[in-house]
């Protein structure tokens, strides 16, 4: 055990406190500012002792989420990092500021390890991320969680971990929260949990890691989701096209709480990291939308609202592009709203069961509002995006965003796109806006002509009455 972590803190109320090491074991002593003697090792953490983790938690109180986040910057950048094989850690172009971490490789040590130790609890589910960079198509890359012996690099049982192979930009990957197996490392008490950053590869390659997270949530009050949902605005063929995005038009920060949307249970602020904007894939983001888990006694209170990003095939991601959506409540049963800012809204039939996190991410509860299966609150909540593919999309026109669509009369969704253009003539556009009378979401705000936003508002309300009018679905 290094000696810095032996380190004795004053309690929040003055008294004696603890420090919880990096394998979990509690230690107390009186309040010192020196580690000349060494703490008592106590088995438990008992009510009213406080325990210093990043942060001093009441003993008793409930566990508290926490981040670990390295992005390598300033001159103590690397302080912490464990190296194998002799090899020193260099630091490199980020890629989202001055630095990363690089490692290179040589014929005689193909494969290189750095590792980091965090504390561990099992009461926690992990969830963990880099943005990763190879210098050539032979250099495999992967970030995992393990038990590691740092003097000689012994792993004991990893597990569920990112890997990437032959990708020569910046790219984010990430494992959603899950919960961690047993692992057996009897056999060396002194491993020590940590984060471990590897490359392998031939020759003299290189790869680099920057922004680095790993984040805990606790397992009674962490629920995830996964939802698929297409907007029909964008929609064609089977997907939706990234216009906004593509143009660079898409913003970083959540719209929706400067839209006057109400937050509940942590949601607003989320922001998503700009290097995402670079997937020239399908799983690049087309725009922001807002998933909300509602009481299941009673689906009009919102007990928890998330912003993610829905990607060209209708997954929706967290912030970060690549996750479940997390959600600090209790796992159980909850009604799951999705809304976009000019498409209207939906909603499950019946509560869904959300889950705890598991070992297995990818087994966390999904919704899918694509599928005619999926059965929805109310009468024709979505709209048939085509007879090919069969799948449903939410209702194009909400312009207003009053959760109906109206084509005519006071307060309708047409007049906002003609004054957007001008109001003189609706053969003009408003090109290269994130506008809400952007109804197909393609970056530009067009009255008439091919392609146009008005168009999508007659249709959604029938096509042939123009006095007619949509309402979302919802409570």
């Amino acid at each position: 055990m290094r000696p810095e972590l032996w380190t004795v803190y004053t309690g929040p109320d003055g008294g004696a406190a603890v420090k919880v090491d990096l394998r979990g074991n509690a230690w107390c002593g009186p309040p010192s500012s020196t580690r000349t003697t060494e703490p008592m090792k106590i088995t438990a953490c008992y009510l009213g002792m406080w325990c210093v983790g990043l942060l001093p938690v009441l003993c008793g109180a409930p566990l508290l989420a926490q981040q670990y986040h390295f992005d390598f910057e300033g001159p103590n950048g690397l302080n912490g990092w464990v190296q194998d094989n002799g090899q020193p850690i260099a630091l490199g172009p980020g890629a989202s500021g001055a630095n990363a971490l690089a490692l290179a490789v040589d014929p005689l040590n193909p494969v290189r390890r750095v590792y980091y130790p965090i504390p561990f609890n099992s009461a926690l589910a992990y969830r963990y991320s880099s943005w990763m960079k190879a210098s050539d198509t032979d250099v495999n890359q992967r970030v995992w969680l393990d038990w590691v012996h740092l003097n000689d690099g012994s792993a004991y049982g990893s597990n569920a971990y990112y890997t990437i192979g032959g990708n020569t930009g910046w790219r984010p990957q990430a494992v959603p929260p899950h919960v961690l197996p047993p692992v057996d490392h009897s056999a060396d008490p002194n491993a020590e949990f940590c984060i471990v950053l590897e490359v392998s590869a031939n020759g003299t390659s290189s790869a680099w890691f920057d922004d680095v997270m790993v984040e805990t949530s606790p397992l009674a009050t962490t629920a995830f989701l996964w939802v698929r949902l297409l907007l029909g605005g964008p929609y064609s063929n089977g997907y939706m096209p990234a216009n906004l995005r593509l143009q660079n038009l898409l913003p970083t920060l959540e719209p929706y709480t400067a839209l006057g949307y109400a937050q509940a249970g942590g949601g607003g602020g989320e922001v998503a990291p700009t290097a995402w904007w670079s997937f020239n894939n399908l799983d690049g983001p087309v725009d922001w939308v807002r998933v909300e888990l509602r009481s299941a006694m009673d689906p009009t209170v919102v007990v928890a609202t998330r912003q993610g990003l829905v990607s060209q095939m209708g997954s929706v991601y967290g912030a970060d592009g690549t996750s479940a959506i997390a959600f600090n409540v209790a796992p159980g049963n909850y009604y799951v709203a999705v809304r976009h800012r000019n498409h209207l809204g939906c909603m499950t039939a019946t509560p869904v069961a959300l889950s705890a996190p598991v070992a297995t991410p990818s087994a966390h509860t999904g919704v899918d509002f694509t599928a005619a299966a999926t059965n929805t609150w109310g009468v024709n909540a979505r709209k048939v995006g085509d007879t090919l593919y069969n799948y449903r999309v939410l209702w194009p026109g909400d312009t207003n965003g009053n959760g109906t669509i109206k084509y005519a009369g006071a307060g309708n969704d047409r007049d906002p796109l003609l004054v957007a253009i001008g109001g003189g003539v609706p053969t003009g556009t408003l090109p290269s806006v994130y506008n809400p009378n952007d109804v197909n979401l393609d970056g530009t705000v067009k009255y008439a002509g091919s392609f146009n936003d008005r168009d999508p508002i007659l249709t959604s309300v029938g096509g042939v009455v123009p006095t007619a009018t949509r309402a979302a679905q919802l409570p």
